[in-house]
């Protein structure tokens, strides 16, 4: 599997279906500007995974964020299972954490199996978090902060996500995110 094909399908998804259906009010300004690095993470061991996100991480912290805003790391091996994911990000949130980066560190996360707590496998509402790859999205705080303070309703946000997906219907969702 080759790193090229792996990110343009990443971007034209982020392109096309969360910029696209306005799913994060965020995402349109730094991907315009080039300033969302994709970057693609072939290992299946755990720890080599670790490593691979915490270079990202410190790349994000020592790049302007006029440079890179912020880091989509795409995990294409090893992740498939998305209970394995999740055990992946919470490690990489613990880490953040031990690391005492939380404060200035958020993720975010995406997989093709996402599903939220509570909901059914193909309820719409977990198509907000389902990417075509496991992603793990690595966001500044302040750049987050500094968006939620400006957005004039952020609340209104997740609602007006589950309401438009469901408007448009799974099986024309199932077609936008492939």
């Amino acid at each position: 599997m080759e790193k090229q094909p792996i990110i343009e399908k990443s971007k034209t998804w982020v392109e096309k279906f969360v910029i696209g259906l306005q799913l994060c009010p965020f995402a349109k300004r730094p991907f315009e500007k080039g300033q969302v690095r994709f970057e693609v993470c072939f290992e299946k061991n755990t720890e080599a995974q670790l490593i691979a996100f915490w270079k990202e991480k410190e790349l994000l912290s020592a790049t302007p964020k006029e440079t890179v805003s912020n880091i989509i790391l795409i995990l294409p091996n090893g992740l498939d299972d998305f209970e394995q994911y999740l055990d992946f990000y919470d490690l990489a949130e613990q880490l953040l954490f031990d690391q005492n980066k939380d404060g200035e560190f958020q993720l975010a996360s995406f997989h093709p199996d996402y599903q939220f707590e509570g909901t059914e496998k193909d309820d719409v509402t977990n198509f907000t978090n389902r990417s075509p790859f496991p992603f793990i999205h690595i966001l500044r705080i302040g750049e987050v902060t500094e968006a939620i303070e400006n957005h004039p309703d952020i609340e209104e946000v997740p609602e007006r996500n589950i309401r438009l997906l469901k408007e448009i219907g799974i099986e024309q969702i199932k077609i936008l995110i492939n």
